[in-house]
C-alpha cells in the first residue's frame, strides 16, 4: 500500500487540495494521511475539523516528520516530512507580489504550477531552468469547482442572510502589512456601508491569527457594516466568489482566482506593501484587469461603474485568467493522477 501525507498550515490550505483529495479518496490501495502545525501548535481539529476527511487518517507534526511516505504534498515552503520519498509543492494562491517565486521550492522534488505566467516567472528569475525535472504544469485545483459552476449564488446568499436580488459585491483585501485592511480597513467598510448594495467581507484566516494580528478586524469591522453587510465565515472563498457580481481586494490572490469568472474587479493600491514587496509586478497583469483606487472616498464610484459595466476590460481579464491558470476546471485530475503514478514508482 503507497501512502502520501498533506501538510497543511491554514484551514486555506486544506481547501486548495480538498479537490484533489477527493479523487485520490477513491483507491482504497492509497494511505492518505493529513498533518499540520495551525497557529504554530498541533490543534488539527482546528484545521481539520470543518473538512471532509473521507476516513484519511490525521497525525500530530512531531510523529508526521519522523515517519517516511511515498509521497508529501504541502502548499507551504515547510518541509514536515524531509523522510519522504517524493516531496510536491502545491502552491497556495498566487498574487501580484510573486511570493511564490522563492528559491525554497527548490527543497522540493515535484512543483505544481498554476500556469505559463508562474512558470514565466520562475524561469526569468534564474530559480528554475527550462528543463528542470521538478516543473510540473498542472494548474490550480482549488479553481475547479468555481470553474464548473458549483456553487448557487442564491443559496450562499440566502445562507449570509442577504437579499439575493442585490448586487453583491465582495471585500477580499489581503492581511499582510501595509495592505488596504492594514493601513484604512475602518474607513473602507464605513465606505461601503454607503453604497446600496450586498457586501461580504472575507478575511485571510491569518487575520484570525492572535500571533499575527494588528488589528483584531473580526471584531473591529462588524460594528461598522450597514444592514446588508455580512462577515464570511467560512474558510472556502469560492462561494463568495461565485455569488459576487464584483471583487475589491488589493495584491491578494483572491483577485486573480477570481478573474476566471470574468467579473469586474476594483483594486486599491498600496504604496506601502509595495515597498516591502519589491518583487510587485505591475508591468505585465498586475491591476490592470480592474479599477485602481486609493481612497475610500473613491470606492462608492468605482464600484457603481464597475456593476453597471460589467464587461469593460473582460478581454484582458480572460487573457489574464488564460496566463495565470493552466486549464481551469480539470487541474484536480492532472494533480491527482500525477500524486498516483509518484506513490506507485
Amino acid at each position: 500500500m503507497s501512502s502520501l501525507l498533506f501538510f497543511a498550515k491554514i484551514p486555506m490550505n486544506v481547501v486548495l487540495f480538498e479537490p484533489v483529495h477527493r479523487l485520490l479518496a477513491q483507491h482504497p490501495e492509497l494511505r492518505i494521511t493529513f498533518t499540520g502545525k495551525f497557529r504554530g501548535g498541533s490543534d488539527l481539529d482546528g484545521l481539520f475539523s470543518t473538512f471532509d476527511l473521507r476516513g484519511a487518517a490525521t497525525t500530530p507534526n512531531w510523529l508526521a516528520r519522523l515517519r517516511a511516505y511515498d509521497v508529501y504534498v504541502s502548499p507551504d515552503f515547510r518541509l514536515a516530512s524531509k523522510r519522504s520519498r517524493v516531496k510536491v509543492h502545491m502552491f497556495h494562491g498566487f498574487s501580484i507580489r510573486n511570493f511564490a517565486i522563492h528559491p525554497r521550492v527548490k527543497d522540493f522534488d515535484k512543483l505544481f504550477l498554476l500556469g505559463p505566467y508562474m512558470k514565466r516567472r520562475f524561469l526569468q528569475s534564474g530559480i528554475l531552468a527550462p528543463d528542470d525535472p521538478r516543473i510540473e504544469e498542472v494548474g490550480m485545483p482549488k479553481l475547479d469547482p468555481l470553474v464548473r459552476g458549483e456553487f448557487d449564488r442564491v443559496r450562499v446568499l440566502e445562507a449570509l442572510r442577504l437579499d439575493p436580488a442585490r448586487k453583491t459585491v465582495l471585500f477580499a483585501p489581503t492581511w499582510i502589512k501595509g495592505g488596504c485592511l492594514d493601513v484604512q480597513g475602518e474607513e473602507i467598510v464605513r465606505a461601503l456601508a454607503r453604497v446600496p448594495v450586498n457586501v461580504i467581507v472575507k478575511l485571510h484566516d491569518n487575520s484570525f491569527d492572535p500571533r499575527k494580528q494588528r488589528v483584531d478586524f473580526g471584531a473591529v469591522l462588524p460594528p461598522l457594516f450597514s444592514s446588508s453587510m455580512r462577515m464570511a465565515t467560512g474558510f472556502d472563498s469560492n462561494p463568495y466568489l461565485a455569488a459576487a457580481d464584483l471583487l475589491i481586494s488589493d495584491a491578494s490572490s483572491v483577485a486573480n482566482e477570481y478573474l476566471v469568472l470574468d467579473r469586474p474587479l476594483v483594486f486599491f493600491r498600496c504604496p506601502e506593501l509595495e515597498k516591502d514587496w519589491p518583487s510587485t509586478d505591475r508591468e505585465t497583469w498586475g491591476t490592470k484587469t480592474g479599477t485602481t483606487i486609493e481612497r475610500p472616498a473613491e470606492l462608492e464610484r468605482a464600484v457603481l461603474e464597475g456593476l453597471d459595466a460589467p464587461t469593460t476590460l473582460s478581454a484582458i481579464r480572460r487573457a489574464a485568467a488564460a496566463d495565470f491558470f493552466y486549464d481551469p476546471g480539470t487541474a484536480a485530475e492532472r494533480a491527482a493522477q500525477r500524486l498516483l503514478a509518484y506513490a506507485r514508482e
